[in-house]
């Protein structure tokens, strides 16, 4: 089922819903629990005017200390909810952190969910360090890459490549 036709259908669900007053909210609600992550950071910023980048493109120096600021601030934000000993606090600065980033990703043109999955990937082929000597941050919580593990970036190339061509006319 396309997105339009899901859309479409919800449409029909909830025509009822659509005298009362948190309608559009409820109607909101259940046309982004659809979406992606990624979709829904690119639907705030189309909606917030933000900048999106049509094509895979390096931001400038202003706009990239921009984010890095801002992700350092979320980044921050999590630390201090975690000295703090606040779940709550914790968790909703992870999300922004995630926010954050999705969101340059998008000001970026990058196409997040594919780099994403490229990057799973390689991820899922590394292996627990299991002892301190193995891991390079000296902590048993890390995984190491073993031998002919293939690096995401050679793939990731191609996609960007491949987004950036489809933007030439």
């Amino acid at each position: 089922m396309t997105l339009q036709q899901r859309l479409t259908q919800l449409t029909a669900m909830h025509l009822n819903h659509l005298c009362t007053k948190n309608a559009p909210h409820v109607l909101q609600q259940q046309m982004t629990m659809h979406m992606t992550n990624s979709e829904k950071v690119l639907a705030f910023r189309r909606k917030m005017g933000l900048p999106v980048s049509p094509t895979p493109t390096l931001l400038s120096s202003e706009q990239a200390s921009y984010f890095a600021r801002f992700i350092m601030e979320e980044l921050s934000e999590y630390l201090r909810a975690c000295e703090e000993n606040s779940l709550v606090d914790a968790a909703d600065a992870l999300v922004d952190l995630v926010y954050v980033t999705m969101g340059c990703s998008h000001a970026m043109g990058l196409p997040f969910d594919q780099l994403f999955n490229v990057v799973h990937e390689a991820n899922m082929n590394k292996e627990p360090a299991n002892d301190y000597i193995r891991s390079l941050r000296g902590s048993q919580y890390d995984v190491v890459k073993p031998m002919g593990w293939q690096a995401p970036e050679a793939m990731m190339l191609a996609i960007i490549q491949t987004e950036q061509q489809k933007a030439k006319p």
